[in-house]
């Protein structure tokens, strides 16, 4: 028996690059989905047009996945360079003024953060591939489905970052306060909902991608991985929102960094012991690391988040008053429990506004991508 395993980089991490630039664009000005969303839609659209075509039709196989991905990726750019000249002036006249160390400084750090990230789940791969063809087969179909249901959480931090940070920059800490609440309720019970869907559907799901009994069996075995890991996911990608809304830059590199360094030295020592199993606790961990990374800085004092540890009301007279929260168990009882306002009537009658204007954006072609087009592209 021959088991064929697709060698390209998953689409999830070799488009989410670009698709993130000028994404970030767009979110720095809240734009509408009619503005960025389309052209992203198109682009996996004909990815998911292409992929057959070159494929199986033209029979190029693993070079026709690389051309299709590269293609679909040129219409994306192609199409948000044209939306985007139509917002703003793409070619300033004078060089001196496009503030290249700012832009370097942050991106200098998101960099190192990417690498990290991108380095430990390469290093997963690598040790699931030295396990054999078959192991590494069922391991790119677990990793496939946890990755694309893990960006979901995603979209949700997407849209948190961007109201965060237009709040944060008027120093409005009441709605970054608030924001910060439900985007983290909604992420958390966003990860516990995937986590109950993929247990009860994964098994059944995974014959989309094979009909090879050996891999199947070992992909089952999975199932704890791929579906009681999603709260830890979605935590991890909801904190990396906050972190970028408040322009927390080097601490979201050097944790991810340090976090990376660790899981990578548990997978390159654990996969030759137990096996597969390893590689998944290896991811676990990495994923488990991030979301503690991200309540340290929250419960911080000193960091930009200091406002969550001060009851006093702010300056706008919107009063989240945490101090029974923290007193009742920090932040996760900040997470699992409403925040009481006590204020004035005229207070409440502010704080009504803000929360009726702090509504999180429906994520909507983002969930389509993660949901529709991710999952359909990899089963080629």
């Amino acid at each position: 028996m021959t088991c064929s395993v697709s060698s390209h980089v998953p689409i999830n991490h070799r488009n989410r690059s670009q698709q993130k630039f000028f994404g970030d664009v767009y979110l720095g000005k809240q734009s509408s989905w009619r503005s960025s969303d389309l052209p992203f839609g198109l682009g996996n659209l004909s990815a998911v047009l292409f992929f057959p075509i070159f494929m199986y039709t033209f029979q190029l196989g693993i070079t026709g996945a690389a051309i299709s991905t590269v293609a679909s990726q040129y219409i994306v750019a192609i199409l948000m360079l044209w939306k985007l000249n139509e917002k703003t002036v793409l070619l300033q006249p004078n060089i001196r003024n496009l503030h290249f160390g700012g832009y370097l400084k942050s991106g200098g750090f998101l960099l190192g953060r990417t690498l990290a990230a991108v380095l430990t789940v390469t290093l997963s791969t690598s040790m699931a591939a030295r396990l054999g063809a078959i192991p590494m087969a069922a391991h790119q179909i677990c990793l496939q489905v946890w990755l694309s249901a893990s960006l979901l959480a995603d979209a949700q931090a997407a849209s948190g970052q961007a109201l965060i940070a237009s709040s944060f920059a008027r120093k409005d800490y009441g709605r970054v306060k608030l924001i910060t609440h439900v985007a983290l309720k909604t992420g958390l019970a966003t990860g516990i909902l995937l986590a109950i869907i993929l247990g009860l559907s994964f098994p059944s799901f995974a014959r989309c991608f094979t009909n090879d009994s050996q891999v199947l069996d070992i992909v089952r075995s999975g199932l704890l991985f791929v579906s009681a890991s999603q709260p830890l996911n979605a935590l991890a990608y909801i904190f990396d929102g906050l972190h970028y809304g408040v322009s927390d830059f080097p601490y979201a590199a050097i944790s991810m960094m340090i976090v990376g360094a660790l899981a990578s030295i548990f997978l390159i020592y654990a996969p030759p012991i137990i096996g597969l199993p390893g590689v998944w606790s290896g991811l676990t961990i990495f994923m488990g690391l991030r979301s503690v990374a991200g309540f340290m800085r929250l419960s911080a004092k000193n960091g930009p988040w200091w406002f969550l540890q001060d009851s006093q009301e702010n300056e706008d007279g919107v009063c989240v008053c945490l101090s029974r929260e923290r007193e009742a168990g920090g932040l996760i009882k900040f997470l699992f429990q409403p925040a009481v306002p006590l204020c004035s009537n005229k207070m409440k009658t502010s704080a009504r506004k803000h929360i009726a204007t702090t509504t999180l954006p429906s994520p909507s072609y983002a969930t389509l991508e993660t949901f529709v087009f991710l999952p359909f592209i990899n089963l080629f």
